[in-house]
């Protein structure tokens, strides 16, 4: 599973940063291109993480599922 150090590292900002855009904190300001960044980033984590866990490696046969 992703840390939120992982998704920082991917997304460019600090955890702290991540921590606080996905707590939906109301007093943190960022610019919206980081914002979305690290959001798409979390999403992308978790599809992932969710492809490893629904489907087996060793049964994957199909290119669109990487």
């Amino acid at each position: 599973m992703a840390s939120i150090r992982d998704i920082a590292r991917i997304a460019g900002v600090s955890p702290a940063s991540v921590s606080r855009i996905l707590n939906n904190d109301p007093t943190f300001r960022i610019n919206e291109a980081s914002r979305a960044r690290v959001i798409e980033t979390a999403k992308c984590c978790i599809i992932r993480n969710l492809k490893n866990i629904l489907v087996p490696s060793k049964l994957i046969t199909s290119s669109r599922l990487h």
